[in-house]
């Protein structure tokens, strides 16, 4: 039966990502974390939860997207802003690699921070900005941006040719200017071009992508 073998295969798969996604989830969880504190004019609410006493850890069977790279890392940078005692200032990232066709595991590890305020800030600004227009910001192709920037070193242009590719997509992937609140907002203009959308990718992601760390 092909239900049977897509189950065998999907199965063996989880159970083998549960495996490794053990071997960090040693100790008993600790008590979430709930959120009260102003910073920047703004007052920050909310829970921080799935934290044990080495490392706040996301994971799920599922391959890794941008967003939830921004999810750990804003995480990530409260834990570190509250700096409580008992509790960890590491994080992980764990879920399957995006760029292999296969479920490969992928994990990424965040250490300790020091200018995490600053950090926290800069994200709260663009948040406020987003508020009053539409930002120049898209998970997606921003990501693809930053990389080729900051860790390929590759010049804006190549850089800026890369990020468009994953906006406008192609037969066999739907781009991301698809989204259809993207769509609304920007309709036919091309949101790319605007020297914001390169601030805001390296701004957002930047500090992101030099303090993580793929596990092996």
């Amino acid at each position: 039966m092909v239900g049977e073998c897509v189950f065998e295969e999907l199965r063996h798969g989880v159970e083998s990502f549960a495996e490794k996604a053990e071997d960090y989830l040693s100790g008993k969880p600790l008590k979430p974390i709930e959120v009260d504190f102003h910073i920047s004019g703004f007052r920050l609410t909310g829970r921080v939860d799935a934290i044990y006493p080495e490392r706040l850890i996301h994971y799920r069977y599922a391959r890794v997207k941008p967003q939830d790279r921004i999810k750990v890392w804003i995480h990530h940078l409260v834990l570190n802003c509250l700096m409580l005692d008992h509790y960890p200032r590491a994080s992980m990232l764990a879920g399957l690699n995006p760029k292999s066709p296969e479920p490969d595991w992928v994990a990424w590890e965040y250490t300790p921070l020091q200018k995490t305020e600053e950090i926290l800030k800069s994200l709260l600004k663009k948040y406020w900005a987003g508020l009053a227009r539409p930002l120049h910001f898209f998970p997606k192709s921003s990501w693809e941006y930053t990389v080729m920037r900051l860790e390929k070193e590759k010049p804006p242009e190549e850089a800026l040719r890369s990020a468009r590719i994953i906006w406008r997509g192609n037969q066999y992937s739907p781009g991301e200017c698809q989204d259809d609140y993207y769509h609304l907002c920007f309709k036919d203009t091309d949101p790319l071009m605007n020297t914001e959308f390169q601030d805001n990718s390296e701004e957002i992601f930047g500090p992101l992508l030099t303090n993580q760390k793929e596990l092996e």
